[in-house]
C-alpha cells in the first residue's frame, strides 16, 4: 500500500512538473512589420495626391483603410488584387465574399469622392480550401500567428517568418483608367514573451 501511494504521489508530482513546464514555455509574439515600398513607413501608411492608405496586420488577415482624395469615385476590383507572402502568390478573399459572392464573382468596391472605406484582406493557398456546404472559399488561418502554445514546431515556424516579405498589389480604376500601386512590407523583427497562462491550443 505504501509503495502504491508513493507511486501515485510520484506520478502526480511528475504531472505537475510537466504541466508547469509546458505552461511556462508558451510564448506570445509581436511583429515589427515595416512598409518598404513605395515609400518607407514604420506606421504602414502611404499617401499621394490620389489616395491615402494604411495597413494593420493580424494573425489571419490584413486590415486596411483607404481614403479617396479626389472628386471622382475610385473603383477597386477584388479580382485584380494580389498578395504575395515570401514569394508565393496567395488567393485573395474579400471579407464580404462570405455573404454575397463566390470566388470569381467578387464584388467591386466603389470608394466615393472625398470618402474612406475600411475592409480586410484574407488570403488562402493556391489550391484553395472549400466549404462543401456553401461552395465559398475559406481563408487559411494563422498567416501571422501570435502564439506558439509551447509547441516547438510552431515556435520555429513563427521565428522563421523574420525577414519575410509581403507584397500587396493594389490596382484601381479612375474614370475607367487603370492605375496601380505596389506595397512591399518586411517582417523586420519578431519579439516573444513568456505567457504562463497559455498551456495549449484553444479548442
Amino acid at each position: 500500500m505504501k509503495i502504491l501511494r508513493h507511486t501515485n504521489f510520484s506520478f502526480l508530482l511528475l504531472l505537475c512538473v510537466v504541466t508547469l513546464f509546458s505552461c511556462t514555455t508558451a510564448q506570445l509574439y509581436t511583429y515589427d512589420i515595416r512598409l518598404e515600398r513605395p515609400t518607407p513607413s514604420q506606421n504602414l501608411q502611404f499617401e499621394n495626391d490620389t489616395i491615402s492608405i494604411s495597413f494593420a496586420f493580424n494573425y489571419d488577415y490584413i486590415d486596411f483603410e483607404l481614403y479617396n482624395k479626389l472628386d471622382e469615385a475610385i473603383k477597386v476590383n477584388w479580382k485584380d488584387l494580389s498578395v504575395s507572402i515570401d514569394g508565393e502568390t496567395q488567393r485573395v478573399i474579400p471579407s464580404n465574399a462570405y455573404f454575397v459572392g463566390f470566388p470569381g464573382k467578387e464584388p467591386s468596391i466603389m470608394v466615393a469622392p472625398r470618402s474612406k472605406i475600411k475592409d480586410i484582406i484574407r488570403t488562402s493557398d493556391k489550391a484553395g480550401m472549400w466549404d462543401s456546404t456553401s461552395s465559398i472559399q475559406k481563408a487559411t488561418l494563422n498567416t501571422f500567428p501570435d502564439r506558439d502554445y509551447g509547441i516547438p514546431s510552431e515556435r520555429r515556424r513563427i521565428q522563421a517568418l523574420k525577414g519575410k516579405k509581403i507584397i500587396i498589389y493594389l490596382p484601381y480604376y479612375l474614370k475607367n483608367v487603370y492605375y496601380s500601386k505596389t506595397f512591399e512590407f518586411i517582417i523586420a523583427d519578431i519579439q516573444a514573451k513568456y505567457t504562463p497562462e497559455i498551456s495549449g491550443p484553444a479548442s
